[in-house]
């Protein structure tokens, strides 16, 4: 009995001590990106992209990836209009209630950002490219955002 107890006590610290860090292949390693914990990825701001409006996008994808439905909410203007795909939702409470709440913050989604760009033609317009993952399935898209008074008034979301 005692062998036994020395035998499995010495094989779990020879595990222990044998475990490396696991790397995730779905992040990326690269220096540019900054992991933010509960956050999800977010990359580097290029030049020529409002840090602003950058950041009220994120506001919504931060508490989205966060399941904080008040938070995404507030994120909107009253009146916002997000087209997803071709389907429209008129107003923040409709955005959230037939569209953000069913289909990202209860099934977990989880948005990683994948590039910034500037609209040359508009400056309260960005576009960030998302890979959109959940425990089943995963995604690439684009949102263009409409940003005026630090609250998103238009969402224009497609796939890539």
């Amino acid at each position: 009995m005692k062998t036994s107890i020395i035998l499995l006590v010495a094989m779990a610290l020879a595990a222990t001590s044998c475990q490396q860090e696991s790397v995730n292949p779905e992040q990326p390693t690269t220096p540019s990106a900054q992991i933010q914990a509960g956050v999800g990825t977010t990359i580097s701001i290029p030049a020529g992209v409002n840090e602003n409006l950058v950041n009220t996008a994120r506001r919504l994808t931060n508490a989205l990836n966060a399941g904080n439905e008040t938070e995404s909410t507030n994120a909107f203007s009253e009146n916002a209009i997000f087209d997803s795909v071709g389907r429209i939702y008129n107003g923040r409470n409709d955005i959230m209630s037939r569209f953000l709440t069913p289909e990202v913050i209860r099934a977990r989604g989880r948005y990683t950002e994948t590039r910034l760009t500037a609209n040359a033609q508009n400056p309260n317009v960005i576009r960030i490219e998302y890979e959109f993952r959940t425990s089943s399935y995963s995604e690439r898209f684009y949102y263009e955002y409409t940003i005026q008074n630090d609250l998103i008034t238009n969402v224009l979301g497609r796939y890539i």
